[in-house]
């Protein structure tokens, strides 16, 4: 990045942070002229500051449900959950699905089970082939950032994987 390139949510997204020349970015996808990077920083986050306020949080937020996101799906933007999923499937992102990047790979899942709501986990492409040997209906434990509470096409939280593991039976 030069002096003063933009990070945007998405290509031709929301400017999310303006990266100054001495910024370190880690790139961690490509999709033709775009990169998908990942900078580390900190900010100022006052300790009577609500976590609902939609401030930057790093430990996982404890009872936040997919339901709770997309009732304020901007207030918890950014903030990590970890959730018991059921994987459906490793996906590719269509062009129709404008929260993702076009052919950026993710998770179909559900939280609690055959009857709960869908969950999408966006994977970092390095990470995808691994993942295909995950098996249909398996429980995972999922710790991911929120990218957003509602999709745009089907109004399903979007979280960014930060770690995953295959759920222990019984658990």
């Amino acid at each position: 990045a030069g002096a003063g390139a933009a990070v945007l949510s998405a290509p031709d997204g929301d400017t999310l942070v303006t990266a100054s020349g001495d910024t370190e970015l880690q790139v961690l996808s490509r999709q033709g002229n775009w990169a998908r990077v990942r900078v580390e920083g900190w900010t100022w986050l006052p300790p009577e500051a609500a976590p609902s306020t939609g401030a930057a949080a790093t430990e996982p937020a404890q009872g936040l449900t997919p339901a709770d996101l997309a009732a304020r799906p901007d207030a918890y933007r950014g903030r990590v959950v970890t959730w018991r999923l059921q994987f459906i499937s490793l996906e590719r992102a269509e062009r129709v699905r404008t929260d993702f990047f076009e052919g950026e790979p993710f998770l179909l899942t559900r939280f609690g089970g055959a009857d709960g709501p869908f969950v999408y986990v966006a994977v970092p492409q390095d990470q995808a082939t691994a993942l295909a040997a995950l098996v249909p209906l398996e429980g995972l434990d999922v710790t991911g950032r929120v990218r957003t509470g509602s999709s745009s096409l089907t109004s399903t939280p979007i979280l960014d994987l930060v770690s995953l593991a295959r759920a222990r039976p019984g658990r």
